[in-house]
């Protein structure tokens, strides 16, 4: 089994996202903006095993489990870039483990 774990800190992604789209915004108004709202703390801990992916989330500030339909639209979209990027490498390492297999044969 094979487990990455990532943080997902989506005031520091909303951020960044603001931060690139606009020359009109200092830092300190983007900051000030930012800190009128909640946001949240996420760790993904995602196994990878032969067949699938697992993945647990964990609030950071409640140290409690979330459920996928719980997460709001920021973190369904990090979720589902990490879950991509994870397949695309597993499919990868799959193909290549197939290849040096049907080559020791």
């Amino acid at each position: 089994m094979n487990r990455r774990i990532y943080n997902y800190i989506e005031r520091d992604a909303v951020f960044n996202r603001v931060r690139k789209s606009t020359e009109y915004l200092s830092d300190a108004d983007i900051h000030a903006i930012l800190d009128e709202h909640t946001w949240c703390d996420l760790t993904f801990h995602f196994d990878i095993r032969k067949y699938g992916i697992i993945v647990n989330i964990t609030d950071n500030n409640t140290e409690c489990d979330v459920a996928l339909a719980d997460l709001n639209a920021n973190a369904k979209h990090f979720y589902h870039d990490m879950m991509r990027q994870l397949k695309d490498q597993d499919i990868l390492e799959y193909i290549k483990e197939m290849l040096s297999n049907k080559q020791a044969i």
